[in-house]
């Protein structure tokens, strides 16, 4: 569902922009959204539970 006609995901974006007292001008607000697709995905990957004494290196893993 759009809002405002900007689609969620990209609404999202600019609202932790601004939460983070982000004054961008168009162009650096063309670049965040152009990179935040893979930003979010990467952090997606990285939100994972993790045991308390889990050590960082042990954290990634290729399976």
């Amino acid at each position: 569902m759009k809002r405002g006609g900007i689609p969620p995901k990209q609404s999202h974006v600019v609202q932790m922009a601004l939460q983070a007292g982000l004054k961008l001008d168009e162009r650096q607000m063309m670049i965040l959204m152009e990179t935040a697709p893979h930003a979010l995905a990467m952090a997606g990957r990285l939100r994972k539970p993790r045991g308390r004494m889990e050590q960082p290196s042990l954290v990634f893993r290729f399976d």
